[in-house]
């Protein structure tokens, strides 16, 4: 590339510009509790791992709802783990849903609602 300052003086200009095409949506898959378990407690571990192959996940956009409410989950990066212990506990007896959504850092979408928690008992 050639470039010119205002004097018309000729310089050059050298640089590596790398670019990524990531059209690829990331993937969620949800780790505990499982489906059609019974649970000993009413405040189980809920957890995802998240990943992506292309650009990597965009931990500003991750959210996790349990029964269309957003939670406070944790996230680690390195290990792509998602975790939330309900507060308060879950009632016994009651349906839960848990929806993860997330993007990558091009942009794309990924999203997920499954185990459906009620207290004691996945349904």
């Amino acid at each position: 590339m050639r470039v010119y300052d205002l004097a018309g003086n000729e310089g050059s200009f050298s640089d590596t510009i790398k670019i990524v095409l990531d059209t690829q949506t990331p993937t969620i898959t949800i780790q505990e509790p499982e489906n059609d378990t019974i649970l000993s407690t009413t405040t189980p571990t809920i957890s995802a791992v998240l990943a992506d192959e292309g650009t990597g996940i965009d931990a500003d956009t991750i959210e996790m709802k349990l029964n269309d409410n957003v939670v406070e989950h944790s996230y680690d990066t390195d290990e792509g783990l998602l975790s939330y212990i309900p507060e308060p506990p879950l009632e016994d007896r009651t349906t839960y849903t848990v929806s993860i959504n997330a993007q990558d850092k091009a942009g794309n979408s990924a999203i997920i609602r499954a185990t459906k928690v009620a207290g004691n008992q996945i349904v």
